[in-house]
């Protein structure tokens, strides 16, 4: 049950993050990359889809949930064999752009009350992100390890709920 909700959820997410691009700003210039520039070593923008995709994906469904479904029967969430260091090396790159969409997050205008409960799920989320990466560099995750303590609940709460707000994000007002 918790492999097929957990799929379930992973669909979902990919379908939103799909649905959600606008592929006619792709050409424009969005007030939130005129305030926050362009990262220079990739020269991307960073948007609030973008930050929510790379929650949704890269922790999430690549990193958090596949881990957890690892430690239950050595698969991924999917059901899929898993390649614990692969998983663990791909989850390091990806915490590099923690910081910056950290920074981009708290540049919101947190007067706006949805922005400011966006700041707040961000960064109890973020606190959630740094204690479960801890974990796994510190103590490498075995398949099928049940009594690896890895509870990924409070994470989960408040990424839904950044999440949600994100996704429903219009434009953004900085501070």
């Amino acid at each position: 049950m918790k492999r097929t909700m957990a799929l379930l959820l992973s669909l979902a997410c990919i379908c939103s993050i799909y649905s959600c691009g606008d592929k006619k700003s792709s050409n424009k210039k969005s007030r939130s990359s005129s305030i926050t520039g362009k990262n220079s070593s990739a020269d991307e923008e960073i948007k609030i889809i973008t930050v929510s995709n790379w929650a949704t994906k890269d922790i999430w469904n690549d990193g958090f949930s596949d881990i957890s479904h690892f430690l239950e029967d050595g698969k991924s969430a999917a059901g899929y064999d898993m390649d614990i260091d692969f998983t663990l090396d791909n989850l390091k790159i990806s915490m590099e752009k923690k910081e910056k969409y950290t920074e981009f997050i708290n540049s919101l205008d947190d007067s706006i009350p949805e922005q400011a409960q966006l700041i707040n799920s961000w960064n109890k989320m973020c606190e959630q992100i740094d204690i479960l990466y801890n974990k796994v560099i510190t103590e490498k995750p075995k398949a099928g390890d049940r009594k690896y303590d890895f509870n990924t609940d409070l994470f989960y709460q408040y990424f839904r709920k950044f999440y949600e707000i994100a996704i429903d994000m219009k434009e953004p007002v900085f501070k």
